[in-house]
């Protein structure tokens, strides 16, 4: 996989260390947080602190790896995360992951950069 991943609508890219907002965008909602915190929004200086570099941590394991920001490519509007990452519990296999923005469920992302 070469970063970055482009599809019909999305375009994935690295974060890199001054994405803090774009992560806060999620992860400070607490309905995008309902299965994964319980719904408990996490503080901007915890995503700062501990979510940011360990996304930034994710890149080390090859350029096809880690957790890549999604933008919509007719609008340049960041929409969320994806994550490609090799799977710890089964071998030769790949973790996908996402997470975006309310406003953007339903809308096919997923299931498109899944493909």
């Amino acid at each position: 996989m070469k970063i970055p991943l482009s599809t019909k609508r999305i375009i994935l890219k690295k974060f890199n260390k001054d994405d803090v907002d774009l992560l806060f965008q999620l992860d400070g909602d607490p309905r995008v947080m309902k299965f994964i915190t319980l719904g408990i929004p996490r503080t901007f200086e915890d995503i700062k602190n501990i979510s940011l570099p360990r996304i930034l941590n994710s890149y080390k394991k090859g350029q096809e790896f880690g957790l890549f920001a999604a933008y919509v490519k007719k609008t340049d509007e960041f929409i969320g995360w994806f994550q490609f990452e090799q799977d710890k519990d089964i071998d030769n296999a790949i973790e996908i992951g996402w997470r975006l923005k309310r406003d953007c469920w339903g809308n096919g992302y997923a299931t498109e950069v899944a493909i």
